[in-house]
């Protein structure tokens, strides 16, 4: 399916897609627990024993430090990020940015969940619109911006509501291009091409698609596990996917990034 799901190639270039995801009904995110790993602490003093124990999983220790640090920075606009929608290091705060003297982007509330399944957690914020002059929200959440931790550098990937909502404790998320385009998928870094973002990084699970007939009829034909199904098998699998457990989202603000990120 190609949908037209990315927020990136810059901020400049959403702003009238944003406006346009605007006009569009509110999606709520709430839910359900995830737990967070707290970070380990090597003991300064211990029998030789433990110092044995501990230098076995050093590695991994300082890993987890240097992860959540490194979102720690990011999200206090401390240090820049990668997005990768535009291949450019930018400032949190640059995404916050005026589209209109009445209308700005700011960010609402972010999560914290493992999205492709490596044990590896990733930072979901979510965007909201706000007027400058009320500082009343216009709508809730308009898009979406991941933030991925890997080999000592932090990278984003923005990505339009209409992408990725609905997100679940097991990292799936629905998304939706019409009454006829719809399904969840999850989300596959390995599989990332700039030149198709953001379909790229997108693995559908589980999808519907209409297509026009030679007799100007829409044709709905229905997919699972990339294999051709029923409307009866699609609709089974989908319904299992709206019981899952919503994930938790956090306001945004500086107590919240440093507890949950340490786990507390």
């Amino acid at each position: 399916m190609n949908f037209e799901r990315g927020m990136g190639m810059g901020m400049k270039k959403v702003m009238s897609a944003v406006l346009a995801v605007a006009t569009v009904g509110v999606l709520v995110l709430t839910g359900c627990g995830t737990n967070i790993p707290a970070p380990i602490f090597v003991p300064e003093n211990g029998s030789e024993t433990e110092k044995e124990v501990v230098s076995e999983g050093t590695q991994s220790v300082l890993k987890d430090e240097a992860m959540f640090g490194a979102y720690q920075a990011v999200l206090k606009n401390e240090a820049v990020f990668l997005d990768k929608s535009a291949e450019e290091s930018l400032f949190l705060k640059q995404f916050n940015i005026t589209i209109d003297p009445d209308l700005s982007l700011d960010f609402k509330e972010f999560a914290v969940i493992d999205l492709d399944g490596d044990d590896v957690p990733e930072i979901v914020l979510a965007e909201m619109l706000r007027n400058n002059k009320t500082d009343a929200i216009v709508d809730d959440t308009v898009g979406f911006l991941i933030l991925r931790y890997l080999e000592d550098t932090v990278s984003g990937y923005p990505l339009y509501i209409r992408a990725f909502n609905d997100l679940k404790t097991d990292g799936t998320f629905s998304f939706s291009s019409g009454a006829a385009d719809n399904g969840y998928g999850k989300i596959n870094f390995a599989g990332f091409q700039i030149e198709n973002y953001p379909d790229s990084i997108i693995d559908d699970i589980a999808y519907m698609e209409g297509n026009m007939n030679d007799e100007g009829r829409i044709i709905i034909d229905y997919f699972v596990n990339n294999e051709k199904s029923t409307e009866e098998e699609y609709d089974l699998v989908m319904a299992a996917q709206r019981k899952k457990g919503k994930a938790v989202w956090y306001d945004f603000n500086e107590e919240n990034i440093e507890t949950v990120l340490a786990g507390l």
